[in-house]
């Protein structure tokens, strides 16, 4: 009888807990932290560091339920640059995760893939990874960290491992009714045409991503350029690099109500070292994007968050039936206790 009581105030407590509804990101990529460097052409290696610690100031402000980075976090792959680099980011006041990008990694030398591992769970005490692809989750969102990077061969193709596919595949079967968000260095749908950039083996990642309806967005980076593109009903976003033009980073928010997704979208910038800069109008359209890839509120329809609110329903209603039971035990237990 207690054992079974129990179990009905267990499912009374997870009814009554509110959804989180709403969830804020900050999406930083490609700062190539480099302490070593001085700045090039339109490449500021030598305020890195500096622009990355103003941008932490902002996402601060901003209060962010997570902080991504989706690659290229240092400029070479030197284990003390990632250590300068681990020690700035510890300064963000939310958790912030990681996925690898091509100057992460070390090839024939450098860091491994393995070190980089280490380095950040030593660091990080809220995040315990074995693999460069892994994935968490955060209320009704899974965010899954994919890893095209090689450390075979010196490239800035992408390239995803058919274990890292299948992983991704497991995972979102495994996780139907969580809203996904995909973060990785080297985006599917890139900003503009660059045939030394792009994914080798995007069809067969194109052929899982869409088997599932409730995949909401791929993050990404690698090209320094904003960019929005909405394929079979998923936002595909890159974020362009801090170390040139725009020097940016981007704020997301997002909504859900009924079935409905609504992806907010800001840019930051630092407007100190845009003052500064005189770039050709040309590379300034590319790096940039449009007005729309930068600010935008795009809403989605996802059919399957219509089914959770479905499931949603049945359990309250199954709830309110063992709610009348408790009423009803309680009745006779008073009236026993009455009688004695």
């Amino acid at each position: 009888m207690k054992k079974f009581l129990f179990v009905l105030i267990l499912l009374l407590f997870s009814c009554n807990q509110i959804k989180a509804e709403e969830i804020k990101i900050v999406h930083f990529s490609d700062l190539h932290i480099d302490t070593k460097a001085s700045d090039k052409s339109v490449r500021k290696f030598g305020k890195s560091l500096s622009m990355f610690e103003k941008a932490i100031g902002k996402t601060n402000l901003l209060y962010p339920d997570v902080v991504i980075f989706s690659g290229d976090m240092i400029n070479k792959p030197i284990e003390s640059e990632l250590d300068i680099f681990l020690n700035m980011a510890k300064k963000i006041k939310a958790p912030f995760y990681f996925a690898l990008g091509n100057h992460d990694v070390g090839v024939g030398g450098g860091l491994s893939k393995g070190k980089i591992i280490d380095k950040i769970n030593s660091n990080c005490n809220w995040l315990k990874i074995e693999k460069p692809y892994y994935y968490m989750m955060k209320g009704d969102y899974i965010f899954i960290f994919m890893d095209g990077t090689s450390d075979r061969i010196i490239t800035a193709n992408g390239i995803f491992s058919e274990d890292n596919l299948e992983f991704l595949d497991t995972i979102l079967q495994n996780n139907a009714s969580k809203k996904a968000i995909i973060i990785q260095h080297f985006p599917l749908m890139p900003p503009y045409k660059s045939l030394s950039h792009e994914v080798l083996n995007k069809d067969k990642y194109f052929s899982i991503l869409d088997k599932y309806d409730n995949v909401v967005m791929v993050l990404a980076g690698h090209y320094h350029a904003s960019k929005a593109i909405l394929r079979n009903n998923v936002l595909h976003i890159t974020t362009p690099s801090m170390i040139e033009y725009p020097h940016a980073f981007r704020y997301l928010k997002i909504n859900t109500e009924g079935d409905k997704i609504t992806i907010e979208s800001k840019i930051y910038t630092d407007e100190e070292q845009n003052d500064l800069e005189d770039i050709d109008e040309t590379k300034m359209r590319l790096k940039t994007g449009a007005a729309s890839d930068n600010f935008f509120h795009v809403t989605i329809q996802k059919p399957f968050l219509l089914q959770q609110e479905s499931l949603e329903k049945d359990k309250k209603s199954f709830i309110n039936f063992f709610k009348k039971i408790i009423m009803k035990i309680k009745l006779l237990c008073c009236k026993t206790f009455l009688q004695c």
